[in-house]
């Protein structure tokens, strides 16, 4: 097999979808409960991210009326790492599509409310990273999993405001963490 066989037969997330930890009623709590607990593992236990980190995992809907995942970080994710963060979003891909759900289908006015966020973000709180305005784009377009998060901050957007899929204006410190320092910022790793 090749090493990529030999990950996905250790996978945690493997274990979930196979029914080692029992069969779910709700497709989407089975996600979430498989990407809190690569999360545990990934971080050995000893930060508050895979409890706090994590608010939840949501079923979103596409304009095309399939299903997509959505994991609505916090800002405890922070105490993960940029690789843990990112891995996540990996995790949660994985089993999304072991799932059956589809892919996460932005909407213009979604990507573009990404980078706004990020750059208010970035303005009232440290982040490591930076990535180019056209980094979040390509990655929001492309991310098969919904990047989102609760509003940890008091400041909110101006421009792309009051969206459907969106639930709040503020700024989602949980989300630009993670696009950010995890995603963008370990892309190469």
């Amino acid at each position: 097999p090749t090493s990529d066989a030999k990950f996905a037969d250790s996978f945690i997330g493997k274990d979930f979808t196979d029914g080692m930890f029992g069969v779910y009623e709700r497709k989407v709590k089975l996600v979430e409960d498989a990407v809190r607990t690569a999360l545990a593992i990934l971080t050995e236990g000893v930060v508050a991210a895979p409890i706090d980190g994590i608010a939840e995992v949501m079923e979103g809907e596409n304009d095309n009326g399939t299903k997509y995942i959505r994991v609505l970080y916090a800002g405890p994710i922070r105490s993960a790492g940029g690789t843990e963060q990112a891995l996540s979003v990996l995790v949660a891909d994985y089993v999304r599509r072991a799932a059956g759900y589809e892919p996460y289908a932005a909407r213009r006015d979604e990507v573009e409310r990404y980078l706004e966020e990020i750059l208010v973000y970035k303005q009232i709180a440290n982040l490591q990273y930076m990535p180019p305005d056209d980094d979040i784009r390509f990655i929001v377009q492309r991310c098969p999993v919904c990047i989102d998060g609760e509003p940890t901050e008091k400041e909110e957007v101006e421009r792309y405001r009051d969206l459907e899929r969106v639930k709040t204006n503020r700024v989602r410190g949980g989300m630009a963490l993670v696009l950010a320092e995890g995603v963008a910022q370990k892309a190469r790793k």
